[in-house]
């Protein structure tokens, strides 16, 4: 006999068979669905990405922009600043110009004016010449006066004027071969004697020769006479107070030895003698120069070690600036005076 279920379950395997593959397909289905919606979400993700990148971008962009465009205003209002600036420099050449017109004007007038005003400045000049070179001492300044005196003289045309500014030549000449005192190297060199002077060694003195110590004194034999004891008396005396008394006989006194306070003393003296020989070298006073100068001489022989290279150096600058004179022969100006005296006597026959 055969079992019914047995073979209910048997007859049915094919069908169930076949229907497998259409069991998974509603799966399969949903599973590209999900598929399909991640795709889908991760482009979204990545758009959204890609616009806030270039939002971002596009902001930067815009405040760069916003940048070039305040420049180019800036750029703008320079061009402006430099347009006006370049009016008002033409406005103020323009006003240069026309000064430089008055000024050429002026020149031509006074170029123009007659002789009589032309050697009355000629005459002032030559005046103030003359008193820089007997009162001052100043050659330099009497040659730029006379210079400016031939100066004006140039444009005269008269016999007279001609003259005398033949004459103004010949002092002109005169001043420029007299032999001029470089008074600025001069003062140059006293500043650097003072510079030296700060850092030259003083003299070391040489050290007293200590006296030995008096032998100790015999005791006295007992059967000592009196004048034995009073010969002995004597030469004690004589050991402990001989070497007290200096008996050099010819020779110099020894120089005492100098503290630090003295040595200051000698150096701001000898600084203040070479500040007055400045002084006396500017204001031309040969008596002040020349002491100042044996002052400082002295107190460096007496107080400094000039053995050295730079004590040599300091003795011939010395000899040097002490041989040079402040007085110079100058040159009168008597014969552009006199010179003067006859055009003024001409203009007036010829008036």
């Amino acid at each position: 006999m055969s079992d019914p279920n047995v073979s209910g379950d048997t007859a049915s395997d094919p069908g169930s068979t076949a229907s497998r593959p259409f069991r998974f397909f509603p799966f399969l289905l949903v599973m590209i669905l999900l598929l399909g919606l991640s795709l889908m979400g991760w482009q979204g993700y990545e758009m959204q990405q890609n616009q806030s990148r270039q939002a971002a971008q596009l902001a930067i962009i815009e405040a760069g922009l916003a940048d070039i465009r305040q420049l180019k205003e800036r750029q703008a209002l320079l061009s402006e600043n430099i347009v006006l600036q370049q009016a008002n420099l033409d406005r103020v050449s323009q006003i240069f110009a026309q000064q430089g017109e008055l000024l050429a004007t002026l020149q031509q007038q006074k170029l123009g004016q007659k002789d009589t005003a032309r050697l009355a400045e000629t005459a002032v000049l030559v005046r103030l010449a003359a008193v820089s070179l007997r009162v001052y001492k100043d050659p330099a300044e009497a040659l730029d006066l006379l210079k400016k005196a031939d100066q004006i003289l140039r444009s005269a045309r008269s016999v007279a004027m001609l003259n005398l500014r033949e004459v103004i030549a010949g002092d002109i000449a005169n001043l420029e071969a007299a032999s001029v005192i470089d008074r600025a190297g001069l003062y140059l060199q006293l500043v650097a004697l003072i510079d030296k002077t700060a850092a030259q060694p003083f003299k070391v003195l040489e050290g007293e020769v200590l006296m030995p110590a008096a032998p100790a004194v015999a005791p006295a034999p007992v059967d000592e006479d009196v004048w034995a004891q009073i010969d002995r008396f004597w030469q004690a005396l004589w050991q402990r107070l001989s070497h007290l008394v200096d008996f050099r006989v010819g020779q110099p006194a020894p120089t005492p030895m100098l503290t630090a306070l003295d040595q200051q003393l000698i150096r701001q003296r000898i600084v203040l003698d070479l500040t007055s020989a400045q002084y006396a070298l500017l204001a031309r006073d040969e008596i002040i120069y020349q002491s100042a100068l044996g002052q400082v001489s002295e107190n460096l022989e007496l107080h400094f070690d000039l053995t050295g290279s730079d004590g040599r150096w300091l003795l011939q600058a010395l000899s040097m600036l002490t041989a040079q004179s402040l007085e110079v022969a100058l040159p009168d100006l008597d014969a552009s005076m006199s010179a003067i005296d006859v055009a003024y006597d001409k203009i007036e026959e010829t008036q």
